[in-house]
Formats: C-alpha cells, structure tokens, sequence
C-alpha cells in the first residue's frame, strides 16, 4: 500500500516564522556570563500549522492551508514560504494583528536562546474560517486542526462537526488546559505534558489507559494517541489499547516533531492505512525529523527506508533541499564535495569499487538516484528490479557514502545545477563532453573525473544471468 499524490488534506492552525540564527561559540561575553555566538548564517522556516502544512507536502500530499495572519512583515514572509512550497494558502488577515516570530539561536547544533514576538491573539474569528472551509469541503480527505494556542483554534467545535457531516476525519494535535472544544473529533493527539495537564498525573500505564478511555468517552473521540517522548507512544480505543515503545535515535533538536507525527499520520490514514499503521509511520517519521536542526520535514523515501527500523543515527538519506543547507556549511568548514547519480538498480562489486574510488577524490560523497519512474523512461517498464526506497537504504548502509538522494527527472541536470558540487564523478568511457552537467561545474570552477568501471560488472547483465539460470 502507498501513499497516493492525489489526497487532499487541509490544515488549519496557528503560523509561526521561525528564525534561526547559527554559529560558532567559543567565548563568554565580558559583559555578562553568557556566551558569545559568532552567526555564519540566517534560515527562515516556517513554523506551527505551517509546519504541519509543509510535512503533509513532502510526503506526497496536495496540502491545502487555512488560517490567519496579520498585514505586517512577518506574515508576509510565511505567505512568501508557503507559496515558494507550493501549499495552497487561504488566509484571513486582520490589521490589528502582527505576525508570530520565534527566533532561536544554536550554536554547536544546540539552543542557546529563544526569543518570541506575540502582540495580539486572534479574537472570534470561527465563523471566519468557517465559511471559508465551506467553500472547499468538497475537495478534502482529511482535516488536520494544529492548535498552538494563539488564537486561530480558540473555537473549532463548528468545524468539527461540519467535518462530520460530511464523513470527513478531523485529527488534533491539541493545547492548553479546556480540550472541551475539540468533542467529536476522530482522533486527539497530546503529547504525555498536554494529556496530563487535562487528567492528571500518570505513573503508569494502567493509569494512562484507564485516565485515556475517560476522555475518550467524555469528549466523544474515537482515539486518543499519547506521545510520550523517550517512553514511546500510546494508542487508545474502546476497542484496542496498544503501546509502543520509542526508536532508538540520536536527538539534536525536537522543534517541530509533533508537527511531523500528526501530518504523517494524517497522510497514512487519508490513503486508507489503519490507525495502528499510520501511528508506526508517524512514529518513524518524527523519529527521523529530531536527528535534524531546526524545523524540519520528512519525505516518503526516508521514512520507507527506516521502516522497521530500530536506529536512526546513520540518517543519510535527504531531499534536494536539505542538500542546500548541507552543502553551504560543508563550503563554510572548507570541506571538498563529491557527487555522482546512476539508477543503482542491483548493487555489484564494480558499483562498490567505482563509488570507493569517487569517495577518495574528496572529503564528502554524494549520490543521486534515478527514482523508479525515471528509470523506466531509461531501461524499459519491467525496471527497476530494485524500488527506491530500497535502492536509497542500499547505498546510504556504505560507509563511504555521506548522503543519498532521489531525482525524478531522465537526467540529473536541474540536481548539478542547483547544488555545484566540487566534483562530478561518472563511471564509464564517458568524454567529458558527453557528462549531463559536465559544462555547468567546469564553469563554476569545479572538476569532472571519469572512474572507468571493474570490466565484467553491470546489473543488466547480472539480471540477464539469472533469466538464464
């Protein structure tokens, strides 16, 4: 089962611009007793619902927003992100209010502060939205409501129940101490903080079950998911009860995990995965998005590899966007890179040698995979023997390889024009001249190397022998 391109869910919620200010620490002030971060670079994301909005993109759904904003600066930078996303965007703007900014500064990948801009919150503006979800129930999956308490939520039960009455599934991801408002709804998700701040505390998990169930039949939900950090997650139900126990993981920033965890399980169960099955997806998925800084996505490809997976520490594989970011700070710590691409359909001795050999040329080595449709624009319907996913786990599990990633396009051209590596490597007899992307690193100042593969080695030979065997 897969995730189909063609569900559509909406997102409703609080938006926040996140800043984060990065550098090098290496000196407390002699002003005060704090340190002294020296900023070498500025990333702008988008933050709350927006964040939500963004997940449900990247990992393959058509991601509909709905939500407010002021007429000031910084909502017209979130506006600027959400389109340069491509999220469909409804927002209602009122002048009397500023836009949302939490600035963060992190320094040797940890916070050393957090700064939040709030001036008014959203006031009665249910009907507001109202109406305007009116307009495009006809064309939605699933609803997902990201309450960060600044106003936009402050009233839902309206939207809930028109969302039942259309059959519509409605997801929380809840906040704040009245859950009242969300009675109805198909599925609440708070986090262990949030869950006891409505019930009290839970030493255990019997408490938990049975404080979970009240709940449940309080509010009039059909499930209840607890996340509950390092101690795993919660699944409750008049009719099942399941606990899951945490990934194995290396943490380096958990902003925007529950984000992850509601749009993943938001996306499984619109294309018609069950609750169970949707919550080790999200579970997976917010595994990965806490090994990486800052407010960050997850796409498809990273969470099939690491399905059913216990350990996310060696998390190689990552979208052309992150390569963006990767490579800029590679540049800044003088590191020298090194990229090829190849279908790496059925992995060989002469792929083993060839990419050990492109990693020597270099301090870091990055590959770009055809995805399954672009190779059979290349080999015909019956390839690739191997899907992507597979082929993405396949090569990041070398040790010589730094990062993996996936292009959907017959040629890797766009992929070396965005990111200019150092250096171009392809296998082969190639000429120089003939290399897809050859001309555009040359200009930029960078090297085309040709690595002649191991004779006897190829995987449309390999798969010819075993048709033959």
């Amino acid at each position: 089962m897969g995730i189909s391109e063609k569900k559509r869910i909406l997102t409703l919620g609080d938006l926040i611009l996140d800043i984060y200010y990065i550098g090098n620490s290496n000196r407390i002030s002699p002003e005060a007793p704090v340190p002294i971060v020296d900023i070498n670079s500025i990333n702008k994301k988008i933050g709350g619902a927006g964040n939500v909005a963004l997940n449900v993109a990247k990992l393959g759904g058509e991601s509909v927003l709905l939500s407010t904003l002021g007429e000031d600066e910084i909502s017209r930078e979130i506006i600027d992100i959400l389109n340069e996303n491509l999220i469909e965007n409804i927002i209602y703007k009122d002048k009397k209010t500023e836009g949302i900014k939490k600035i963060r500064v992190v320094s040797q990948n940890q916070q050393q502060i957090r700064l939040d801009f709030e001036r008014i919150k959203y006031k009665n503006i249910e009907e507001i939205l109202f109406s305007e979800l009116e307009t495009i129930t006809e064309r939605i999956d699933l609803i997902i409501l990201s309450d960060y308490g600044k106003g936009t939520l402050d009233s839902c039960e309206k939207i809930i129940k028109h969302a039942n009455s259309k059959k519509i599934k409605t997801l929380i991801d809840p906040k704040g101490n009245d859950f009242s408002k969300y009675k109805n709804a198909f599925l609440i998700k708070p986090n262990l903080l949030e869950f006891e701040n409505i019930v009290g505390k839970c030493q255990n998990d019997f408490l938990l079950e049975e404080k979970g169930l009240g709940l449940i039949s309080k509010l009039n939900i059909d499930y209840l998911i607890v996340t509950k950090g390092d101690k795993g997650v919660s699944i409750i139900s008049k009719n099942e009860i399941q606990h899951m126990p945490s990934i194995s993981r290396d943490v380096f920033d958990v902003t925007g995990a529950g984000d992850t965890f509601i749009a993943t399980l938001g996306v499984f169960l619109a294309n018609d995965y069950t609750v169970k099955e949707a919550v080790m997806k999200a579970n997976i998925a917010a595994g990965i998005v806490i090994s990486k800084i800052g407010t960050a996505t997850v796409n498809k490809s990273e969470i099939n590899a690491h399905d059913g997976q216990s350990n996310f520490s060696n998390n190689k594989i990552k979208e052309i966007n992150e390569l963006r970011s990767i490579f800029s700070n590679l540049r800044k710590k003088g590191k020298k890179i090194v990229m090829t691409n190849g279908c790496f359909d059925i992995l060989h001795r002469g792929h083993i040698e060839y990419l050990a050999k492109a990693k020597e040329l270099g301090d870091v080595l990055i590959i770009a995979l055809n995805d399954d449709n672009s190779i059979k624009i290349l080999k015909g319907e019956k390839r690739p023997i191997n899907k992507i996913y597979d082929r993405l786990k396949i090569i990041s599990s070398l040790n010589f390889v730094d990062y993996v990633c996936q292009f959907s396009e017959e040629t890797p051209l766009n992929i070396y024009k965005d990111l200019s590596p150092d250096v171009l490597v392809k296998g082969g007899d190639y000429k120089i001249e003939n290399i897809i992307g050859a001309k555009e690193i040359l200009k930029k100042g960078g090297e085309v190397k040709i690595i002649p593969f191991l004779k006897g080695y190829s995987s449309s030979d390999i798969i010819e022998k075993i048709k033959n065997f």
